[in-house]
């Protein structure tokens, strides 16, 4: 049996900053050009909430950080922030200090999304599959749940 528990907005800011400290020293921004580096990935393909990023080329090599997947920072196309996730077995937000503008519930699928992806994605980034065999191939059995407020 499944236990619920009641988190507020702090409290996940305060875990998320904890984790960063203890698992790694990145603090992530993103660079405007590096964003053009990313293959564009809709919530039609993903089954997320939200539009996401893929590194899709060596990018991370390039920029010399992380593996990373980029989530848009809200639910609309003209939203220009992003938050940067660890690509890893425990994928976690590498900028703290973001105000998230999607729901927790979004933040815990595209958690879910990188674990059950993690090969391909990282495939995908040394260029050893294509963006086709990718999409293809992309897993969706994380729960989605529905945005906050609907």
């Amino acid at each position: 049996m499944e236990k619920t528990i009641k988190v507020n907005k702090e409290d996940i800011k305060s875990i998320v900053a904890e984790t960063i400290s203890n698992y790694i020293n990145e603090n992530y921004s993103l660079n405007d050009d590096e964003l053009m580096e990313y293959m564009w990935l809709r919530p039609n393909n993903t089954h997320l909430n939200v539009d996401i990023f893929v590194d899709d080329g060596g990018s991370y090599k390039r920029h010399n950080h992380s593996l990373l997947l980029l989530v848009r920072n809200g639910y609309d196309k003209s939203v220009n922030e992003f938050i940067p996730f660890l690509i890893s077995e425990n994928p976690i937000i590498l900028n703290p200090e973001i105000e998230y503008n999607i729901s927790y519930n979004d933040i815990f699928a595209v958690q879910d999304f990188i674990i059950s992806n993690l090969s391909n994605l990282v495939a995908l980034a040394n260029e050893n599959i294509s963006q086709e065999l990718f999409v293809s191939q992309l897993r969706i059995h994380f729960m989605l749940l529905p945005k906050e407020g609907n």
